[in-house]
Order: C-alpha cells, then structure tokens, then sequence
C-alpha cells in the first residue's frame, strides 16, 4: 500500500476541540456526527443523570436527533477504556457510582450505565 494509505486519520472534536485519532471518536447519531470519547460520554451521562434520553449535541440544528442505547453504552465504555480521557473526571465519576480499580474494567466489558451520575459533572451541549 501507499504511504498515505497507512496514515492515521484524525478528527477534531466539535466539543471540546480536541484533534483526536478517528478511532478514538463515536458517531453518536445517525447523520455520524463524531465526538471524542470523553465528550461522547458525558452528553450521554448529562441526559440520562437528569432522567432525559440522550441526544446528539448537534440535533438543535441538525435535527439529527437521540442517541440509541447501544451508543450511550458504547461511550460510556470508551470513556472507560480511553487512555487519553481525563482520568480525575473519570475517577470522581467512578466513586460516585461506587466503582474502583478492577471493577472499572468489569463495568467496561459489561458496558452498564451509571445508576446515579457524578455531581460535579456539567453539560456539554
């Protein structure tokens, strides 16, 4: 293959503004609107702390509409899982849901949803 075949893609998050690797984001509505992991997560963990269904940050303009459950675990387990998400933030949240060390992992592999969302976190949309 090409050289330019092998290179990464990269994606700048619409959130925070970030420029990630593309692997490191997630489409989370339809129209694929992608978001880093960490941002991902918390509009997922923002709606469903307040009882809401989660919806893309960009459905005000782009009627793109909510985020499927399926989505919701899948940001909520890269978050978990990615290296570069902010690790206090994670940490917090994790106690908050009474989780630690290993259970992390286990509630990565098994992709739950939070019962209750850390406090402190704020909305990202």
């Amino acid at each position: 293959p090409a050289r330019s075949d092998l290179a990464e893609a990269w994606h700048e998050c619409e959130i925070c503004y970030d420029t990630v690797p593309l692997a490191a984001t997630l489409a989370l509505c339809a129209e694929g609107h992608r978001f880093c992991a960490e941002c991902a997560w918390r509009c997922c963990e923002s709606a469903l702390s307040d009882g809401l269904v989660p919806a893309c940050p960009r459905a005000k303009e782009a009627r793109c509409g909510t985020v499927s459950r399926q989505v919701a675990r899948s940001a909520l387990t890269r978050w978990l899982t990615d290296p570069e998400a902010d690790t206090r933030g994670r940490m917090s949240a994790l106690a908050s849901w009474g989780v630690c060390g290993a259970a992390a992992a286990q509630a990565a592999a098994a992709a739950s949803l939070p019962r209750r969302a850390s406090p402190s976190r704020a909305c990202c949309a």
